[in-house]
């Protein structure tokens, strides 16, 4: 059967027009850069979605601010049918003790990460692409993947999830959540719709099952489930001991007074979560990443007004010494602003060897 006929019928028009045919052609062929003028409302959320559909390459859509990705969210979600993951750039001063019912953010960009790798649609504010991000083999390595049948001990899951942000409840309600009694363990992962059961019977999986967290009753068997991290930070002892050594010699550099110090380095020899703790994964691994490691290789960036993305950017960048400061008065012991946020030429030379298709408000043209 021929990809055609397995699309949507929404899209049966569209698809025997000359000058779509053309542009997927050009997709199709390599070609780098490309420009969709004279769209505009739904119409060109109408026609990305049916490149998407037709050609299955996997999508970045880049935004100028929150407000622009989540209308392109909805926009695109009502086409294709599914929810588009948002990655939205990081805001020194919130405060957030990374608990699981404060974290939203930190729940969305995990989901946002292992979406990336596994090469679904996507949208991100610009910004958010300076943004340093843990090694994607660390982030693999904080996923757990369960099977019914599985052998696993109880106690090292609830552990592990622990560690890596949940916080244990006696009622699963919200994302993050984590229940243990007897040879049950509710989990609320980042990225599903609903929490799932495991029920051991004795170190075997006995059963999956969703459920409901307004009646807590199950509503669906499945046989295996993926649960993502809600901190990619993980309080495993390796981690503390990297992170106290860092802060050390980060605190000495820095001149910071002893009691601020000690407070901080307490709280993390104990296994606690401080505000603002996001800002410090420098200190819990000796080499980060950037977005685009976790991005597959054919993936289209969509660009709507790019001006507005270049506006975007520039005015992100200028506003860096002032978050510096920001972080520094925060966190007490900060990492310098190279090791949170990549250069700008960095972005770019990696935005340049993506192909690209640009929307502006001006037929279907291409550029060289």
């Amino acid at each position: 059967m021929s990809k055609k006929n397995t699309t949507e019928p929404i899209y049966k028009n569209l698809y025997n027009d000359t000058n779509f045919k053309n542009l997927i052609d050009k997709i199709n062929a390599g070609e780098r850069t490309l420009s969709l003028c004279g769209l505009s409302g739904s119409s060109k959320y109408y026609l990305l979605s049916a490149i998407y559909e037709l050609t299955k390459r996997p999508f970045l859509f880049l935004s100028p601010n929150k407000k622009k990705a989540q209308s392109t969210a909805s926009n695109l979600s009502f086409f294709l049918k599914k929810t588009l993951p948002i990655l939205e750039k990081k805001e020194p001063g919130v405060g957030e003790a990374l608990y699981s019912s404060k974290s939203q953010f930190l729940k969305e960009r995990n989901n946002w990460l292992y979406s990336a790798m596994n090469g679904k649609p996507l949208i991100a504010e610009v910004q958010a692409l300076f943004e340093s991000a843990v090694p994607r083999k660390s982030f693999e390595g904080l996923i757990i993947k369960v099977s019914k049948g599985d052998l696993l001990l109880s106690e090292d899951i609830t552990t592990q999830l622990i560690q890596t942000g949940y916080v244990r409840t006696d009622f699963v309600q919200g994302r993050g959540d984590i229940s243990a009694r007897g040879s049950i363990i509710d989990i609320f992962s980042p990225g599903h719709v609903n929490p799932v059961r495991l029920e051991f019977i004795g170190d075997e999986v006995g059963s999956i099952r969703e459920f409901s967290i307004e009646d807590q009753k199950s509503t669906e068997k499945i046989d295996h489930t993926t649960i993502l991290p809600v901190s990619t930070i993980s309080m495993d002892q390796p981690s503390i001991e990297r992170a106290i050594k860092y802060l050390r010699k980060r605190a000495e550099e820095q001149g910071i007074p002893a009691r601020n110090k000690h407070q901080i380095i307490e709280q993390i020899e104990k296994g606690e979560r401080i505000p603002n703790m996001e800002w410090m994964v420098p200190a819990f691994y000796p080499k980060l990443s950037s977005i685009f490691d976790y991005l597959p290789p054919d993936i289209l960036i969509f660009e709507d007004e790019p001006e507005e993305n270049i506006n975007a950017t520039e005015s992100f960048l200028d506003s860096l010494s002032e978050t510096e400061s920001i972080l520094k008065k925060q966190l007490k012991i900060a990492p310098d602003i190279q090791e949170i946020y990549f250069t700008n030429n960095y972005i770019k030379k990696k935005i340049r060897a993506l192909p690209k298709i640009l929307l502006r408000d001006l037929e279907i043209d291409g550029d060289n």
